[in-house]
């Protein structure tokens, strides 16, 4: 990791991995407060300059103190935490939201809704350059974010903003994080360090279009996910040891996908897949899909199919509003969907709809990604938590047992010859719900 200079002399930290493939700005939670000192030189003149930045950790956890310092259960508490902001959902009108829940593993008025943005805030005045910092109207406590006016592209409009009751973003060759260089760009809010959270049901609401660079792979991710992972680092020091899948899923961060989009056709999933770090042979990476067909594709298989489209045929007119959700318990998961115009009533995704993938060794000893199509081997992962009652089903796949942020982000292989925004993706709200006894009535699965 390094110190990075932003444009504006503002500082950051550079975390690459070892591939190189991707770069992020990283966050670590569960340390003391320290001051870092960070310093440059001007080579011509010799001029040092040094500043002393404080670093702030998330809230401590009480009673951590009595596990000592290095132990597995000090890292459970210390890092493992679930943190969720008081007063988020303080201004929502909980029970007509309430009455629109779908079916839940449990009855919907044992639910309270634990978090909601609603991203309705209003963009100051614009700037010189005519760009609305629609961001800043987030709660700091809460996101984490690129300021919007630092990613514009050449049009003047900013790849990622708050404005007209929606979170918009979107890829052009020149809405790149700060530092980063090349094809591979971002826009990203995330809730590391402020807001993590270990089961309930997520709900999101958005609209995407069509309109985009032909021959240029997008990709809208939307994940509540990862940044657990980078906890990995600290494992070895605190005597976690990695042997078994129940180690891996109550230590290591699982990829909760609710939406990924790169193509006429989007993807839910759940990737269990931090196995390439954590060497023990059974730990093979494992993921579901659940495909939406926009266009079509692949012959109209997906659990939504729009009608009006034939095979890989979406005008650049088109836009489609999806109503996604996913209770994660510690049995498994629930998704559900609806696609305004196609499918209006949040729908549970049936067993049938449902893909399995894992990585498995070909004779070279390299990982291919290979579909599970036998039935004996799919219906393993599956449970109807009322026997025969198939609205009760739940897959059990890759069960994450690490509290998790949020993150929205977009990312796209695009070079600077195409400047400027094609395609967007605008989030109406996202929004968090528990039930009281938060599920602890389900024994977990490590599947």
């Amino acid at each position: 990791m390094n110190v990075r200079a932003r444009p504006d002399g503002l500082l950051y930290l550079y975390a690459a991995r070892p591939d190189n493939a991707y770069v992020y700005l990283t966050h670590h939670g569960g340390f003391v407060p320290r001051a870092v000192e960070l310093s440059a030189t001007d080579a011509d003149s010799g001029l040092k300059v040094y500043r002393e930045v404080e670093v702030e950790p998330p809230p401590e956890s009480a009673g951590c103190d009595d596990y000592g310092d290095d132990t597995p259960e000090a890292f459970t508490c210390l890092f493992l935490r679930e943190l969720l902001p008081p007063g988020q959902a303080a201004a929502a009108d909980e029970e007509a939201l309430r009455a629109k829940l779908p079916k839940l593993v449990q009855d919907s008025a044992n639910y309270s809704l634990a978090f909601a943005e609603e991203f309705n805030g209003t963009p100051p005045t614009a700037n010189a350059d005519g760009c609305r910092d629609g961001l800043s109207t987030l709660d700091a406590g809460v996101w984490n974010y690129f300021d919007a006016c630092d990613n514009v592209d050449s049009k003047g409009e900013s790849c990622g903003n708050v404005a007209d009751g929606g979170f918009t973003m979107a890829t052009a060759g020149l809405c790149k994080p700060f530092g980063v260089a090349g094809p591979h760009v971002s826009m990203l809010l995330d809730t590391g360090g402020h807001l993590h959270t270990k089961y309930g049901y997520i709900e999101m609401k958005f609209t995407f279009n069509f309109d985009q660079w032909p021959y240029v792979y997008y990709n809208y991710a939307t994940l509540f996910n990862m940044r657990g992972a980078k906890l990995q680092d600290h494992r070895a020091k605190y005597g976690v040891e990695i042997e078994t899948w129940e180690d891996h899923l109550k230590h290591s961060g699982i990829e909760i996908d609710i939406f990924e989009n790169p193509g006429p056709f989007d993807v839910a999933h759940q990737y269990a897949n931090w196995a390439t770090r954590d060497k023990p042979t059974e730990l093979v990476p494992l993921q579901t899909q659940v495909w939406t067909d926009y266009c079509q594709l692949n012959g109209g298989q997906g659990i939504v199919v729009n009608p009006r489209a034939t095979r890989n045929q979406c005008k650049k007119t088109d836009s489609f509003t999806v109503t996604r959700g996913i209770e994660w318990t510690p049995r498994g998961y629930r998704t559900f969907i609806s696609v305004d115009g196609l499918l209006d009533e949040l729908t549970l995704v049936p067993r049938d709809k449902i893909g399995f993938q894992q990585l498995r060794p070909n004779r070279a000893g390299r990982l291919d990604n290979v579909q599970i199509r036998n039935e004996d081997e799919r219906n393993r992962f599956f449970e109807n938590l009322v026997a025969g009652d198939d609205s009760t089903l739940i897959q059990k796949a890759g069960v994450a047992h690490v509290p998790l942020p949020l993150n929205l982000n977009t990312w796209s292989f695009m070079v600077d010859r195409h400047p400027y925004i094609r395609r967007r993706l605008t989030f109406d709200y996202v929004r968090i719900w528990k039930p009281a006894n938060n599920y602890v009535d389900m024994e977990p699965v490590y599947q």
